[in-house]
C-alpha cells in the first residue's frame, strides 16, 4: 500500500504541468480515486483471498491493517491472514479476540513466540482491534479472526555460518512461503472463504518471483 500511495502522489503532480496525457491521468484520479480502506474492501467484491504486502516496521502501513477490520467484515471478509503469527498458537489467538475481556499479556506472549525479535506494538496491536471489533457485533454473528499463517522456527539451532543445512534445522516445518500458502489452501480456499492475507511484499508478488 505504501508504493501505491506514493504512486498516486507522483502521479497527482503530474497535474502541475500543462501536457493533455498529465491532465487525463491527474483527471482519472479525480473521478476514481479511493481511500486505501474502500480500495482494498474493493477488491473482495471479485477476489476471494487478497494479498497486502507491507514494508515491514513501517507505523502506518500496520495501521491501515488495523483500521481495514471493519470495512472488510461489511464487505463479507472475516479472516485476517497473518505471517507474523505461528501456526501453532492458533487456538490462543482465537481465544484473545473472541474473549469477554482483552488480554494484552497474552497477545504479547502470542507475538513473542513466534519472533522474540518482532515484538512491534503495531502487530500486537492487531489482536486488541479484533477483539474490539468482535465486542460490537450482535450475539450468535461469527467473529473476526486473526489467522496465523507462519510456524516457530528453531533459532536455537543458529550457530556459526548460516549453510541450507542449518536453515533447514531453523525452518524445521519447511519453506516457510510454502507453509504459508499450505495455510492459506487449508483455512480459506477450501473452506470458500474470503480474507486478506497481511505479509511482507516479497511474500505478496502475483506475478513475479523471488
Amino acid at each position: 500500500m505504501t508504493r501505491l500511495f506514493t504512486l498516486t502522489l507522483v502521479i497527482s503532480g503530474l497535474a502541475l504541468s500543462e501536457g493533455p496525457a498529465e491532465k487525463q491521468l491527474a483527471a482519472y484520479l479525480e473521478s476514481h480515486g479511493k481511500s486505501p480502506e474502500d480500495y482494498v474492501a474493493g477488491k473482495f467484491s471479485t477476489h476471494q483471498v487478497v494479498f497486502l504486502g507491507e514494508y515491514h516496521r513501517i507505523r502506518h502501513d500496520v495501521e491501515l491493517a488495523q483500521r481495514l477490520i471493519p470495512r472488510l467484515y461489511r464487505a463479507g471478509v472475516k479472516n485476517l491472514g497473518l505471517e507474523f503469527g505461528a501456526e501453532e498458537l492458533q487456538a490462543e489467538a482465537d481465544s484473545l479476540v473472541a474473549a469477554e475481556a482483552y488480554d494484552p499479556a497474552l497477545a504479547r506472549s502470542i507475538m513473542f513466540r513466534w519472533s522474540p525479535i518482532w515484538g512491534y506494538h503495531e502487530y500486537i496491536e492487531l489482536y486488541r482491534h479484533a477483539w474490539q471489533f468482535n465486542r460490537s457485533l450482535p450475539k450468535g454473528a461469527p467473529k473476526f479472526r486473526i489467522v496465523h499463517l507462519g510456524y516457530r522456527a528453531d533459532f536455537s539451532q543458529l550457530s556459526g555460518e548460516r549453510t541450507p543445512e542449518v536453515m533447514r534445522k531453523v525452518f524445521h516445518r519447511g519453506d516457510p512461503d510454502g507453509f504459508m500458502a499450505e495455510v492459506i489452501r487449508r483455512e480459506f480456499l477450501e473452506k470458500r472463504e474470503k480474507a486478506l492475507v497481511y505479509c511482507g511484499r516479497h511474500h505478496a508478488f502475483t506475478r513475479f518471483a523471488q
